[in-house]
Protein backbone atom coordinates (compact mmCIF):
# COMPACT_ATOMS: atom_id res chain seq x y z
CA UNK A 1 0.00 0.00 0.00
CA UNK A 2 1.41 3.10 -1.37
CA UNK A 3 1.35 6.33 1.35
CA UNK A 4 1.04 9.75 -0.29
CA UNK A 5 2.80 12.00 2.30
CA UNK A 6 1.85 15.49 2.54
CA UNK A 7 3.63 18.53 3.45
CA UNK A 8 2.37 22.07 4.42
CA UNK A 9 3.21 25.27 2.80
CA UNK A 10 6.22 27.01 3.95
CA UNK A 11 4.54 29.86 6.75
CA UNK A 12 7.71 32.17 5.68
CA UNK A 13 6.15 32.60 2.64
CA UNK A 14 3.42 34.28 3.50
CA UNK A 15 3.41 37.54 6.24
CA UNK A 16 1.69 37.30 9.20
CA UNK A 17 -1.16 39.01 9.48
CA UNK A 18 -0.36 41.39 11.71
CA UNK A 19 1.92 42.60 9.75
CA UNK A 20 -0.13 42.81 6.62
CA UNK A 21 -0.24 46.31 4.84
CA UNK A 22 -3.38 48.04 2.56
CA UNK A 23 -2.10 48.47 -1.10
CA UNK A 24 -1.19 52.42 -1.77
CA UNK A 25 -3.83 51.81 -4.92
CA UNK A 26 -6.12 51.06 -2.13
CA UNK A 27 -6.19 53.89 -0.08
CA UNK A 28 -7.88 55.91 -2.38
CA UNK A 29 -10.93 53.79 -3.15
CA UNK A 30 -14.28 55.52 -1.23
CA UNK A 31 -15.65 54.15 1.81
CA UNK A 32 -18.82 54.62 3.11
CA UNK A 33 -17.77 57.32 5.50
CA UNK A 34 -15.82 58.82 3.25
CA UNK A 35 -18.37 59.17 0.86
CA UNK A 36 -21.03 60.71 3.59
CA UNK A 37 -18.34 63.48 4.59
CA UNK A 38 -18.27 64.43 0.98
CA UNK A 39 -21.91 64.32 0.95
CA UNK A 40 -22.50 66.14 3.70
CA UNK A 41 -19.78 68.58 2.29
CA UNK A 42 -21.27 68.96 -0.70
CA UNK A 43 -24.56 70.02 0.92
CA UNK A 44 -22.61 72.51 2.71
CA UNK A 45 -21.39 73.89 -0.86
CA UNK A 46 -24.99 74.22 -1.75
CA UNK A 47 -26.27 75.88 1.05
CA UNK A 48 -23.53 78.03 0.01
CA UNK A 49 -23.80 78.90 -3.42
CA UNK A 50 -27.08 79.30 -2.92
CA UNK A 51 -27.33 81.90 -0.27
CA UNK A 52 -24.59 83.79 -2.50
CA UNK A 53 -27.09 83.40 -5.46
CA UNK A 54 -29.52 84.94 -3.40
CA UNK A 55 -27.50 87.98 -2.05
CA UNK A 56 -26.29 88.40 -5.55
CA UNK A 57 -30.07 88.69 -7.10
CA UNK A 58 -30.93 90.75 -3.93
CA UNK A 59 -28.20 93.32 -4.22
CA UNK A 60 -28.83 93.52 -7.79
CA UNK A 61 -32.71 94.65 -7.07
CA UNK A 62 -31.44 97.26 -4.92
CA UNK A 63 -28.68 98.36 -7.15
CA UNK A 64 -31.28 98.43 -10.16
CA UNK A 65 -33.39 102.27 -10.63
CA UNK A 66 -36.59 101.77 -8.90
CA UNK A 67 -39.68 102.02 -11.41
CA UNK A 68 -43.36 103.77 -10.60
CA UNK A 69 -46.40 102.17 -12.10
CA UNK A 70 -49.87 104.54 -12.68
CA UNK A 71 -53.27 102.96 -12.78
CA UNK A 72 -56.19 104.07 -14.31
CA UNK A 73 -59.65 102.74 -15.30
CA UNK A 74 -62.27 103.48 -18.27
CA UNK A 75 -65.32 102.23 -18.58
CA UNK A 76 -66.67 102.06 -22.03
CA UNK A 77 -69.72 104.44 -22.94
CA UNK A 78 -72.86 102.80 -24.39
CA UNK A 79 -74.61 104.03 -27.11
CA UNK A 80 -78.18 104.01 -28.07
CA UNK A 81 -79.65 102.87 -31.11
CA UNK A 82 -80.75 105.16 -34.10
CA UNK A 83 -83.81 104.24 -33.26
CA UNK A 84 -86.37 105.32 -36.15
CA UNK A 85 -84.00 106.52 -38.13
CA UNK A 86 -81.69 103.40 -37.88
CA UNK A 87 -84.79 101.43 -39.55
CA UNK A 88 -85.70 103.88 -42.04
CA UNK A 89 -81.81 103.67 -43.32
CA UNK A 90 -82.29 100.05 -42.99
CA UNK A 91 -85.17 100.03 -45.64
CA UNK A 92 -83.07 101.63 -47.76
CA UNK A 93 -79.77 99.19 -47.24
CA UNK A 94 -77.62 101.71 -45.91
CA UNK A 95 -76.29 101.14 -42.41
CA UNK A 96 -76.14 104.09 -40.20
CA UNK A 97 -72.94 104.40 -37.87
CA UNK A 98 -74.84 106.21 -35.21
CA UNK A 99 -77.16 102.77 -34.69
CA UNK A 100 -74.51 100.53 -34.01
CA UNK A 101 -73.61 99.88 -29.83
CA UNK A 102 -70.76 100.57 -28.22
CA UNK A 103 -67.23 99.11 -29.04
CA UNK A 104 -66.39 96.88 -26.28
CA UNK A 105 -64.46 97.10 -23.81
CA UNK A 106 -62.04 94.21 -25.20
CA UNK A 107 -62.05 97.17 -28.24
CA UNK A 108 -60.67 99.45 -26.19
CA UNK A 109 -57.97 97.38 -24.77
CA UNK A 110 -56.21 96.69 -27.94
CA UNK A 111 -57.14 100.32 -29.21
CA UNK A 112 -54.64 101.70 -25.99
CA UNK A 113 -51.84 99.74 -26.84
CA UNK A 114 -52.44 100.01 -30.74
CA UNK A 115 -49.46 101.61 -32.82
CA UNK A 116 -51.18 104.88 -33.31
CA UNK A 117 -52.08 105.45 -30.21
CA UNK A 118 -48.61 104.77 -29.08
CA UNK A 119 -46.79 106.31 -31.85
CA UNK A 120 -48.90 109.68 -30.38
CA UNK A 121 -47.62 109.23 -26.85
CA UNK A 122 -44.43 109.08 -27.90
CA UNK A 123 -44.29 112.46 -29.91
CA UNK A 124 -45.50 113.77 -26.91
CA UNK A 125 -43.64 116.38 -25.25
CA UNK A 126 -43.74 116.42 -21.33
CA UNK A 127 -43.16 118.44 -18.54
CA UNK A 128 -42.06 115.27 -16.04
CA UNK A 129 -39.00 115.17 -14.24
CA UNK A 130 -36.78 112.07 -13.25
CA UNK A 131 -35.28 111.26 -10.00
CA UNK A 132 -32.12 112.55 -10.09
CA UNK A 133 -33.43 116.01 -10.98
CA UNK A 134 -33.43 115.64 -15.28
CA UNK A 135 -36.28 116.97 -17.20
CA UNK A 136 -38.11 113.79 -18.89
CA UNK A 137 -39.57 115.76 -22.01
CA UNK A 138 -39.15 112.86 -24.87
CA UNK A 139 -39.71 109.42 -24.56
CA UNK A 140 -37.02 108.83 -26.78
CA UNK A 141 -34.51 110.14 -24.46
CA UNK A 142 -35.85 108.34 -21.31
CA UNK A 143 -35.71 104.98 -22.62
CA UNK A 144 -32.28 105.96 -24.40
CA UNK A 145 -33.59 104.15 -27.73
CA UNK A 146 -31.09 103.28 -30.08
CA UNK A 147 -31.16 104.07 -33.68
CA UNK A 148 -29.27 105.41 -36.95
CA UNK A 149 -32.20 107.47 -37.37
CA UNK A 150 -34.91 109.47 -35.54
CA UNK A 151 -37.52 106.94 -36.80
CA UNK A 152 -35.68 103.91 -35.91
CA UNK A 153 -35.14 105.56 -32.58
CA UNK A 154 -39.04 106.35 -32.56
CA UNK A 155 -40.01 102.91 -33.37
CA UNK A 156 -37.88 101.59 -30.69
CA UNK A 157 -39.51 103.91 -28.34
CA UNK A 158 -42.72 102.61 -28.78
CA UNK A 159 -41.90 98.76 -28.48
CA UNK A 160 -40.26 100.26 -25.70
CA UNK A 161 -43.69 101.61 -24.11
CA UNK A 162 -45.52 98.89 -25.33
CA UNK A 163 -44.04 96.78 -23.29
CA UNK A 164 -44.21 99.05 -20.32
CA UNK A 165 -47.79 99.14 -20.19
CA UNK A 166 -50.41 96.57 -19.31
CA UNK A 167 -54.14 96.51 -20.13
CA UNK A 168 -57.05 94.13 -18.35
CA UNK A 169 -60.34 93.75 -19.18
CA UNK A 170 -62.73 92.96 -15.87
CA UNK A 171 -65.43 90.63 -17.64
CA UNK A 172 -67.97 91.02 -14.83
CA UNK A 173 -68.05 95.15 -15.23
CA UNK A 174 -66.94 95.48 -18.82
CA UNK A 175 -63.72 98.03 -16.94
CA UNK A 176 -60.62 98.53 -18.89
CA UNK A 177 -58.24 99.22 -16.51
CA UNK A 178 -54.73 100.24 -17.73
CA UNK A 179 -51.33 100.18 -16.13
CA UNK A 180 -47.98 102.07 -17.11
CA UNK A 181 -44.83 101.88 -15.63
CA UNK A 182 -41.97 104.39 -16.02
CA UNK A 183 -38.77 105.40 -14.02
CA UNK A 184 -40.61 108.48 -12.41
CA UNK A 185 -43.60 108.53 -10.61
CA UNK A 186 -45.00 112.25 -12.43
CA UNK A 187 -43.93 110.45 -15.83
CA UNK A 188 -46.15 107.40 -15.37
CA UNK A 189 -48.91 108.86 -14.40
CA UNK A 190 -48.65 111.82 -17.54
CA UNK A 191 -48.76 108.84 -20.23
CA UNK A 192 -51.96 107.31 -18.74
CA UNK A 193 -53.03 110.62 -18.70
CA UNK A 194 -52.17 111.53 -22.21
CA UNK A 195 -53.43 107.97 -23.13
CA UNK A 196 -56.82 108.54 -21.85
CA UNK A 197 -57.11 112.05 -23.62
CA UNK A 198 -55.95 110.29 -27.12
CA UNK A 199 -59.13 107.50 -26.14
CA UNK A 200 -61.11 110.42 -25.24
CA UNK A 201 -60.55 112.37 -28.76
CA UNK A 202 -60.97 109.18 -30.54
CA UNK A 203 -64.53 108.93 -29.23
CA UNK A 204 -65.21 112.65 -29.58
CA UNK A 205 -64.10 112.43 -33.34
CA UNK A 206 -65.90 109.16 -33.80
CA UNK A 207 -69.44 110.82 -32.24
CA UNK A 208 -68.67 113.86 -34.60
CA UNK A 209 -68.57 111.78 -37.79
CA UNK A 210 -71.62 109.48 -36.90
CA UNK A 211 -73.58 112.60 -36.64
CA UNK A 212 -72.70 114.18 -39.77
CA UNK A 213 -73.55 111.03 -41.52
CA UNK A 214 -76.66 111.20 -39.69
CA UNK A 215 -77.40 114.92 -40.98
CA UNK A 216 -76.20 113.84 -44.72
CA UNK A 217 -78.84 111.13 -44.87
CA UNK A 218 -81.57 113.20 -43.23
Amino acid sequence: MNHVSTSLPDESRFPAATNATVPAEWEDEPTILGLLISLLDGRRAIVVVSLLAAVVMGGSKLVSPATYTSTAALIPQERRSGGNLAGLAAQFGINVPGAELAQSPAFYADLVVSRPLLAAVVDTRFSATMPDGTPATSLSDVYESKGATPALRRDNAIGRLRREITVTVIQKTGVVRLQVTAPSPSLAQQIAARQLALLDRFNLETRQSQAGSERRFT
